[in-house]
């Protein structure tokens, strides 16, 4: 399952994103979002304006966090699940980019419209954002994609369903604005 001419000291968050994601160093924005999302704290709020790449950003940490961690579940929403579709693509690309570069046999054991496997266990979903496609889950990840919409466009009754499921696993919320 490995590659003896890669140096694997370069799987680590940060090295993963400007590889494979940013395909060189992280902007300022990126930065700021990188320092928060590593502080530890569970929200980690991705704003700035539409060029900023946060969309980018929130997959490519939905991306790593799943290859670097085995048996991680994550969950990528969005307001309409056309377009969480398309981010599934971009999640594809970036998980096939890392495992074709490191030398590590094939990346999924299944993909479908609205779950990817992982062969390490892990797994990444996407739904349109309302609380039935989460409630009672326990979640590693999870991308909320707002970016056409506001803060005050995230309904409470969505925090209220995530946050219990996140914190059962100490899991992590990105939310794009």
């Amino acid at each position: 399952m490995t590659n003896i001419y890669k140096d694997y000291s370069e799987l680590n968050l940060r090295n993963l994103l400007q590889r494979f994601v940013t395909k060189g160093p992280l902007n300022a924005d990126q930065e700021r979002w990188f320092e928060e999302y590593e502080s530890g704290e569970r929200i980690t709020h991705v704003s700035g304006d539409r060029a900023s790449g946060r969309t980018t950003f929130g997959l490519g940490i939905i991306a790593c966090e799943s290859v670097l961690k085995p048996n991680n579940f994550s969950m990528v929403m969005t307001q309409r699940l056309a377009i969480a579709e398309n981010f599934r693509d971009m999640i594809v690309s970036i998980i096939e980019d890392i495992f074709g570069y490191f030398g590590f046999y094939e990346a999924f054991d299944g993909k479908n419209r609205k779950q990817l496997r992982l062969t390490n266990g892990s797994r990444i979903n996407f739904a349109p954002a309302g609380p039935n496609y989460f409630r009672g889950l326990t979640l590693n990840h999870v991308f909320l994609d707002f970016s056409c919409g506001t803060m005050e466009s995230i309904d409470d009754e969505i925090y209220a369903c995530l946050l219990p499921g996140l914190a059962s696993s100490n899991g992590r919320l990105l939310v794009s604005l």
